[in-house]
Order: structure tokens, then sequence, then C-alpha cells
């Protein structure tokens, strides 16, 4: 399947990020569209009451309940002017941070292709640096040097362990034999070994029935080799780093001339740049979800503005001065009362309609808001992972429309996208000129992962060669040669 590149990714993501981000913005002004109504239809009703009252109401009660009536609307209504000037407040904080955050983007792209751009000088810079070095006679003979030297240090490692093994395998033979073990403890054989004539013949005598001279040699050889053939690797993985440096030394001194090293550290900065912006455009994010929460609170029925208009109403309706007016209006006999009443419960059935219809438009603009703040997430975090890299591409089993579509249906959330991209995505290799970032290892730790091949040892073969040991059969005969 058709490979998919990290900045094509990336377009298709904004892409759907811009269109989920004009939706919120229509469903927003949809809100404030049902809000005008409603508050249109509440002075209606208002004037309403008022002329009801003049006309059922005795000339002076009419107008205490008018006026009063007019006070409870204006505190109400100031209450809600109040929570809707708190609203736009939070919407232009909002939109001001939509603002820094695409100006926040171009500045963000802006840097990605510079940077894109500084990549592919860099390598070319590299090409020429790796095409002057295979040139230099010194460079090539301590490469080839270094090959030696790892591969001698590679099988000096395993003959290592072979000894480790076999001392691991053998020694508790010698230790566990009393004869020899007493031997050995006694320094026979040594300047340090004290005894009398008797049990000088003795101890000789037990020194040629266990063929102790042979087997003290083998026991020496087990005890001490694998600690000097350490020491020898130690030693050949030192002469390994002074080959290293030299070779650090000029890469470094061609890398200089052909300009790289200045090319290399202005990447830096350019990335030191880049991760700044990342980080501005995740704080962003995260003032711009506190603005969205305290809006979507704003919007419900616990915020204080609408608490505190429904305790004044609530305390204003308690004597049931309207509901009496209703009643006596609806008792008469004329049809023109009657109408009037029913148009009160018209309106009023025409705002419970419209608080419905925004609240279903809050929902769905919340909801939008929630899913485009993860869009942003897997945005800025594709950026941090320097998924829109031109070395950087997507498989063609992955489909990030496919994925999208499953986010905002509610199948996926951001993560599980954020993961498929990180299994889907692949990376193409970097131009290299130097020996130790080709090579599998660098410094010290080169010698320890190198694979190498060498024929040279530490010693010569038959070393443990034993005319019988204690464990019978020649138990300690080897001719594996350390």
């Amino acid at each position: 399947m058709v490979k998919k590149s990290g900045k094509a990714v990336l377009t298709e993501l904004r892409e759907s990020i811009g269109n989920l981000e004009t939706e919120q913005e229509k469903l927003s002004r949809e809100v404030y569209n049902y809000d005008g109504s409603i508050e249109a239809l509440v002075s209606k009703r208002e004037k309403i009451f008022g002329d009801l009252a003049f006309q059922y109401l005795p000339e002076m009660e009419a107008d205490a309940l008018k006026r009063t009536l007019s006070e409870v609307s204006q505190e109400v209504q100031s209450l809600f002017k109040k929570k809707q000037e708190r609203r736009l407040e939070l919407d232009k904080e909002i939109d001001s941070l939509s603002g820094t955050r695409k100006d926040l983007e171009l500045k963000l792209k802006s840097t990605d292709d510079t940077f894109e751009k500084e990549e592919e000088e860099k390598d070319e810079l590299a090409k020429e640096v790796r095409n002057d070095l295979n040139e230099d006679e010194r460079y090539t003979s301590l490469i080839g040097n270094a090959e030696k030297e790892k591969a001698r240090i590679t099988q000096n490692k395993l003959r290592v362990k072979e000894a480790k093994n076999l001392a691991q395998e053998k020694l508790p033979e010698y230790e566990n034999n009393k004869l020899f073990s007493y031997l050995i403890n006694a320094g026979y054989g040594t300047p340090e070994y004290r005894a009398g004539s008797i049990r000088k013949r003795l101890d000789s005598r037990v020194a040629n029935i266990i063929n102790y001279k042979d087997n003290k040699l083998n026991y020496d050889f087990l005890t001490s080799m694998p600690k000097l053939m350490e020491a020898k690797v130690k030693e050949r993985e030192h002469e390994l780093e002074t080959i290293l440096k030299l070779i650090e030394e000029i890469e470094g001194e061609v890398a200089e001339e052909h300009g790289l090293t200045k090319k290399v550290g202005e990447i830096d900065k350019l990335t030191k740049k880049r991760n700044k912006l990342i980080s501005e455009l995740e704080d962003n994010g995260k003032a711009a979800q506190v603005y969205s929460a305290e809006r979507t609170a704003l919007d419900g029925t616990k915020d204080p503005y609408h608490q505190q208009a429904l305790g004044r109403l609530k305390d204003y309706l308690k004597g049931k001065t309207i509901y009496d007016l209703k009643e006596l209006a609806s008792s008469t006999r004329t049809r023109e009362d009657d109408d009037i009443v029913q148009s009160i419960g018209d309106i009023d059935s025409k705002i419970k309609d419209l608080k419905s219809k925004a609240k279903l438009v809050i929902n769905s603009r919340d909801e939008k808001k929630t899913k485009l703040d993860g869009l942003r997430t897997i945005e800025t975090e594709f950026s941090r992972r320097n998924y829109n890299s031109s070395r950087s591409y997507f498989d063609g089993e992955f489909d990030l429309n496919t994925f999208i579509i499953g986010y905002l249906a509610g199948s996926y959330s951001h993560s599980d996208i954020l993961d498929n991209m990180g299994s889907h995505r692949h990376l193409k290799p970097e131009e290299s000129y130097s020996y130790s970032s080709s090579s599998s290892s660098s410094s010290s730790s080169h010698s320890s992962s190198s694979s190498f091949g060498s024929g040279s040892g530490f010693g010569g073969s038959d070393s443990f060669s034993s005319g019988g040991g204690f464990g019978g059969g020649g138990g300690f005969s080897s001719g594996s040669g350390f």
C-alpha cells in the first residue's frame, strides 16, 4: 500500500480540527440567538402581565404589582446580563487563545520548514564529509585498526566467559578434596611452607599420591587466569578508546572544514525553539480548557447567577399574585382577556421550548469542544514526537480519517489514535559520516556490544592437561586453548 508522509497526515489532522472549530463556533452563535429570543419573550410577557394588572386590579394595587414585577424582572435581567457579560468575556478569552494558538501553529510550521531545510543541508554536508574521510588514508587505517581491535576484544570476552565457566565447574573438585585442600592451606611447595622432617615426608607422600604438582598448576590457572584475561580485555578496550578518540578528532576536523559542525549547532537551536513553541501550545490548550469548563458551568443550572435569579423569583411568587391574576382573567366572560392569558401560556411554552433547544445546542457545543481539545492534544503530541519530519512516514494501513470518524463517534479516544500512529509510523535512516554513530556503539561501550572475529587467544593450548585429576578419567583435561 502507498506510504503517507508525516506532513500529509498532519495536514489531514489540521483539516479535521478546522472543521470542528467551525462547527463549534456555529453552535456558540446559536446559543446567543436563543438567549436573545428568550430575553425578548420575557420582556413581552412582563408587559402583558402589566396590562392585565391595570385591567383587573385596583389602580394602586395594579401600579404596585407592575412596579414590583418590573423591579423583579430588572433584577433577574441584570443577573442574566451579568451572566451574559461573563460568558462574552470567556468567549473573548477563548477566541484570543484560539488566535494565539493559530499564531503559534504558524510559527511552528515556519520553524519546521526551516528545520527540514537545515536537515537536508546537513545531510548533504554529511555526505561530503564522509567522502573526504573515505579518501583519508590515516582515517581509513584507524578504522581498520579499530575493527581488528574490536574483533579481538569480542573473541577475548568469549574466552573470559569460557574460563569463568570452566573455573566454576572444576574448582569445586579441587576444593572438595581434603588432601589437596590440606596441602594448599599448609602452603606446600611455597616459601611459606613450614613443617618438621616427619611431616615433610608425609606431606611429600600425599603430594605424590594426588599428583599435587600438576593439579596445583591447574588450580592456580583456574583461580588466576580469568582475572588476568579480564585485565587484558580492559587493556585492549583502553587501546580501542584511544583509537576511537583519534577517529573522532579527524571526523571533527573534517566536519568543521565543511561547516557541518556549525550546521548541527543551528539545528540544535531550532530544536530548542521548536520545543518552546510546542510547550506554549500545550499551555495555550490548558488555559482554553479552563475557560471552556467555566463557560460550560455557566450555561448549566448550578451557576451562581442562575441560582440567585431563581431565588429572587421564588420569593416573589410566594404570594401567587401573578397566578391569581391569570385565574381572574380566565374566569371572566370576555374573549379578549382569555386571548391574553392564552398568549401568556404560548409565550411560556415558547420560552420552555427555546430553553430545551438551547440546552441541546449547548451540550453539542461542549461535546465538540471536548473532542476539539482531544484533537489539539493529538496535534501537539504529533509535533512533539516529530512525526511530521521529512524522514517520518506512515504505512499504507494507517488511515487517519477512519480514526477521526471513530473518535468523533466515541469509538476511539485520542490516546488510541496516538497509539495507532506510533505503531504505523516509520523513520527513514539519517545520513551519517561518523564511525561512532554508524557503529553499533561508542566510546568505552564500543567494545562491549560490537561483533568481531579473531583467532587470537590469551595462551597456548592444553593448559589444563592433567594426569588423572580428582574426578577420574582425565576430568581436567582440556584442549580448548585459553
